[in-house]
């Protein structure tokens, strides 16, 4: 229901409940009908008196053919007027049926014996003949009239919610998705400090001094390359939640884009919690201990950590498996790694792949030697 259908098909929804629930629910059926616009095909063999009222149209069916479709309020007249006897303490719904039901179990005026419908067949031409089919034929006519006098490419709305709150609604299921997923976020909190106190302790307390310009510049290109190595965990999410990705979309839940965005929403914040992490590694290092300084930093990491992210997760969305996916990023990610600056300096790298470090800097998909430098 929530996909704002046009057409609703039920196969005895009453079954095993109990009458007064089973009006309940074909009184609540009948109003959601009416308020959303839309068509309700209900199959009932067993319905009080009390529900008929709430059918616009009844349809009967015997053998395949159509023997009776009109107002559910004037059904059991012109059966009545077939020749059929309406037996006490009989529903409605009861007596249509047995008109679907062998001969022996319908009731039949005395002296109509011969004249009333015995099969399918004769019921269906008793129809053709009838009034009722005429008065359908020309409700069709007219609905086809209004139809084909609609101005072309006018259309239904598809999705029940505009796009802003479709991407309000996934950030918001992303946000208790992470909150609520206390084993990975635990995990990584855990991991990502003691690595980054690892690192810390490695380089802490570095003279200012012309030899210590390497190891800072080490320990600088550790805080870039963490938060990226962090972002190809993309990978794994991206294609787990592919499935689920494509039912929205199916059942006209949420746009792709949306979901996309949401994603975009959710990192723009956790990313900061991310990085976060990473702090302890600034201060053992000995890196200036200024507002502006620490702050440049932790904003040129965060934007780091947030594109990679964004870069991996659209690589991972457009690759069919994961194995298609993993062996280009780690590819590029090796290569742009290298070609830093750090690794290789750049009077020492080869001229034929000297351009790889101008590429590493300009190209929005291959950032980790902007942060760097």
């Amino acid at each position: 229901m929530l996909t704002t259908f046009s057409v609703l098909c039920l196969d005895n929804p009453t079954n095993g409940l109990d009458s007064a629930t089973a009006l309940d629910f074909v009184q609540m059926l009948r109003e959601f009908t009416s308020q959303h616009g839309c068509s309700t095909a209900v199959s009932l063999y067993q319905g009080s008196d009390s529900m008929v009222p709430l059918f616009d149209k009844v349809l009967v069916i015997n053998g395949g053919r159509q023997i009776f479709y009109g107002k559910a309020t004037e059904a059991k007249k012109y059966f009545e007027h077939l020749g059929f006897v309406y037996p006490e303490r009989t529903t409605i719904t009861d007596f249509l049926n047995s008109m679907t039901a062998e001969p022996e179990l319908r009731h039949v005026r005395d002296g109509w014996k011969f004249r009333v419908p015995m099969n399918a067949l004769q019921f269906e031409e008793a129809f053709q003949k009838s009034e009722y089919h005429k008065a359908t034929n020309d409700d069709i006519a007219a609905e086809v009239g209004e139809s084909s006098a609609l101005p072309v490419g006018s259309r239904r709305k598809v999705y029940e919610l505009p796009l802003y709150r479709q991407i309000f609604e996934c950030s918001v299921r992303q946000f208790r998705i992470l909150i609520f997923d206390t084993n990975t976020w635990l995990t990584e909190l855990i991991t990502i400090v003691i690595q980054s106190l690892v690192l810390g302790t490695l380089f802490r307390d570095q003279a200012r001094a012309t030899q210590s310009f390497f190891v800072l510049g080490s320990a600088l290109f550790n805080s870039v390359l963490v938060p990226a190595l962090q972002s190809m965990s993309e990978f794994n999410n991206s294609f787990a939640e592919r499935p689920l990705v494509i039912r929205q979309k199916q059942y006209r839940f949420y746009r792709p884009i949306a979901y996309a965005m949401g994603l975009v929403v959710t990192d723009a914040v956790w990313k900061v919690v991310a990085i976060a992490y990473n702090i302890p590694l600034y201060f053992l290092t000995g890196f200036q201990r200024t507002a502006g300084k620490f702050f440049t930093w932790f904003f040129i990491v965060y934007v780091l950590h947030l594109a990679l992210s964004m870069i991996f997760r659209a690589i991972a969305v457009s690759s069919p498996t994961m194995g298609r996916a993993v062996l280009p990023v780690g590819l590029m990610f090796n290569l742009f790694v290298l070609y830093t600056g750090l690794y290789v300096p750049g009077p020492q790298m080869q001229v034929w792949l000297f351009w790889l470090r101008y590429l590493n800097v300009r190209i929005a998909c291959t950032p980790p030697r902007y942060p760097y430098s």
